[in-house]
């Protein structure tokens, strides 16, 4: 009967060892998310004196491109880049790409795209447009680095792969005020819409799931479980020859 359990146990746990989303997926069924389709981030509980939160919202463009919007902790008076450097940092991305020239222009978030920076085909570019929001987004004349964030601001930027650089590129897909895009601290949001092949950065944990994370803890239970039965079996043999 020990022998039984014994092997019903080791069963399992190469079970899960082979396929880690068996756990993952359980775990995200419980999970509670803000209403609405759009992402939305998670406010801090708390904040320090003379912090801000500023949503920032990083689009990807296309019809099946990534949306990222981030609660990012920062000063009053730092700028747009600031806090999308903080943004980068804060989900573990490549830090922004600006052009060597020393014009300011913004080349890559995120690590997207890998290179070229505001290239010309004809008269349009392939560029990221940079937003302010309000009521309704709008179109920023200047760059980050010229802009000073405060409370309540959001700030949004698009990549246009064929774009006229002008305000009559469409802005990001997400809403445009703080107050739809923070949620509390107690709600479990979601940061990404996206699906697997679309452009932008991918998840970096390689698509294995929070279930990859209980491996060993699942592998050291099956280790004890086998000191154990060898203990008793060792315990056992005295009495056999006694008998």
């Amino acid at each position: 009967m020990i022998a039984g359990a014994l092997v019903a146990v080791i069963i399992g746990a190469v079970a899960l060892a082979a396929n880690p989303w068996a756990i993952g997926r359980a775990g995200a069924v419980v999970t509670r998310r803000a209403p609405g389709p759009d992402p939305r981030c998670t406010l801090p509980a708390k904040l320090a004196k003379g912090r801000i939160v500023v949503a920032a919202v990083v689009d990807f463009g296309g019809s099946n491109g990534r949306i990222i919007v981030s609660c990012v902790v920062t000063r009053p008076g730092d700028t747009g880049a600031q806090v999308l450097q903080a943004q980068a940092e804060l989900l573990g991305y490549p830090t922004p790409r600006y052009d060597q020239s020393g014009s300011g222009l913004l080349c890559a978030i995120d690590g997207y795209p890998k290179s070229g920076c505001g290239t010309q085909n004809g008269s349009h570019y392939a560029y990221w447009a940079y937003w302010h929001a309000g009521k309704r987004w709008q179109y920023a004349s200047g760059g980050p680095g010229e802009w000073k964030v405060s409370r309540g601001d959001v700030e949004g930027w698009r990549f246009e792969p064929d774009g006229s650089a002008t305000p009559a590129d469409p802005p990001p897909r997400a809403a445009s005020t703080a107050a739809d895009l923070e949620a509390p601290a107690s709600v479990a949001t979601t940061t990404t819409a996206s699906k697997a092949n679309a452009p932008g950065p991918v998840d970096q944990s390689g698509g294995r799931g929070k279930g990859a994370n209980l491996l060993p803890f699942i592998l050291g239970a099956v280790l004890i479980v086998l000191i154990g039965f060898g203990t008793l079996l060792r315990s056992r043999r005295p009495s056999d020859r006694v008998a």
